[in-house]
Formats: structure tokens, C-alpha cells, sequence
């Protein structure tokens, strides 16, 4: 994809799907439900070595990533801060 004069040529317009991963989306969300039973079955599981893992994917999906903070310093010695913006539209504090 070329840029000129700060403009996109070529590729897909935005907001269009991305056509090679959308049937794969498609199915994978076929089987959320299932997934979801499944790793709440390992977090019940006080033996299972997957407890925590299990625990992290549940709360990513139902509360979002956490957040993480970047100092970053640049020549001259400015901060650069960054906004994470999430699918939601909202920003995760």
C-alpha cells in the first residue's frame, strides 16, 4: 500500500473485513460457549495446573486486558504518553 501526500492507495477501505480471517472468526465464535464452559470447568478444577491460565483468558474476555503503562523518554528528555483505546470504544483505567 503506497502513501501520497499523507493518503491511503490500494488496499481495503476501512472498516471492510478482512475476508481471509472473517470464516475463520465465524467458526471459532460457533464454539465461544463451549470454550467458555470449558475453561470455567479448569478454574473450578483446585488441581489443575491450568487454573490460573484459565482464570487470566475469563477475566481478559469479560473485563478486557489490563492495562499496561509505558514511560517512554525521547531525545530531548519529553515524555511521550499513549491512549489505548479499546474495541469497546472505551478506555480501560
Amino acid at each position: 500500500m503506497a502513501v501520497k501526500n499523507g493518503e491511503k492507495t490500494g488496499g481495503r477501505k476501512k472498516g471492510t473485513p478482512n475476508k481471509s480471517t472473517a470464516q475463520i472468526k465465524q467458526l471459532a465464535q460457533k464454539h465461544g460457549p463451549t470454550a467458555i464452559k470449558a475453561l470455567v470447568e479448569i478454574l473450578k478444577d483446585v488441581n489443575s495446573p491450568g487454573r490460573i491460565a484459565a482464570a487470566k483468558e475469563l477475566l481478559d474476555r469479560g473485563y478486557g486486558k489490563a492495562t499496561q503503562q509505558s514511560d517512554v523518554t525521547v531525545n530531548g528528555g519529553r515524555n511521550i504518553i499513549f491512549e489505548m483505546v479499546f474495541p469497546d470504544g472505551k478506555n480501560q483505567d
